[in-house]
């Protein structure tokens, strides 16, 4: 009886540790400027990355299969779900994945070239949860040559003057949020009830990207507004609105 009991128990333990084999996917990774994008950055501009995975097999990749992609120095790791099954030699990209921007307003001495790194890595040096925990491994990549992928971008130095350096003493503090922002931004005003609000968007060479007459707002107390950013291109821009005799400016990044 004990000696059929160690049978079933070993058998259970084999059906377990079958349940875990691993399959072998030699992953690869590659970064590239997403289309429209320039590694050569003035400031208030960003540059977007498109990152392509390889699998070079010999094993296939399955949409089960949790890719971790880790910035090199950081602690920062972005989960990855292949969008569908990935063969032996097939691929995917990831559009537009990470970005760098230029916001260094210090920088006027000479150009800087900077850069990131990003790590694919093994699923057994991941925990998750609280209390931590290993995740799932669901197959073994034991080829760490091709794992890495860099990027550098060349940040230009800033002119002597831009529209942000504008003499805007007589213009008040605009608080916008959220800052970055990508469809909306938001900011609060006190309207003088006897004039138009307007609302202009410029770009750091001062040329104006969006205009909008909210009109006379009756309301004199407090006022939120909401402003659609929508369409325009990552990076700063210089928001002002003028309400008669007043006049507010503020820095917004968009993302």
């Amino acid at each position: 009886m004990k000696r059929t009991k160690l049978y079933l128990a070993l058998a259970a333990m084999l059906a377990s540790f079958t349940g875990f084999a691993h399959k072998e996917c030699n992953l690869g990774i590659s970064m590239t400027p997403s289309a429209g994008y320039s590694t050569t950055l003035n400031y208030g501009e960003s540059c977007f990355f498109d990152v392509k995975v390889t699998n070079n097999g010999p094993d296939a990749l399955a949409v089960t299969d949790s890719l971790f992609l880790g910035m090199v120095g950081t602690t920062s790791i972005t989960l990855i779900v292949p969008p569908g099954p990935i063969p032996s030699g097939g691929s995917f990209t990831l559009i537009k994945k990470t970005y760098a921007d230029h916001d260094v307003d210090t920088l006027r001495a000479a150009d800087k070239v900077v850069g990131a790194c990003f790590v694919l890595m093994k699923q057994s040096d991941i925990m998750i949860g609280n209390p931590p925990r290993p995740v799932t491994e669901t197959y073994e990549d034991n080829v760490a040559a091709n794992d890495t992928a860099c990027f550098s971008v060349t940040l230009k130095k800033r002119p002597t003057s831009s529209i942000f350096e504008w003499d805007n003493a007589a213009a008040e503090p605009l608080q916008l949020y959220p800052n970055p922002a990508r469809d909306e931004v938001r900011f609060s005003l006190k309207p003088d009830p006897t004039a138009p609000v307007l609302v202009s968007v410029k770009d750091i060479t001062g040329r104006e990207v969006r205009r909008v007459d909210m009109g006379i707002l009756r309301n004199s107390a407090v006022t939120e507004a909401s402003l659609d950013i929508r369409g325009l291109r990552p990076g700063l821009y210089l928001v002002e609105w003028q309400n008669g005799a007043r006049r507010a400016v503020g820095k917004l990044n968009v993302k």
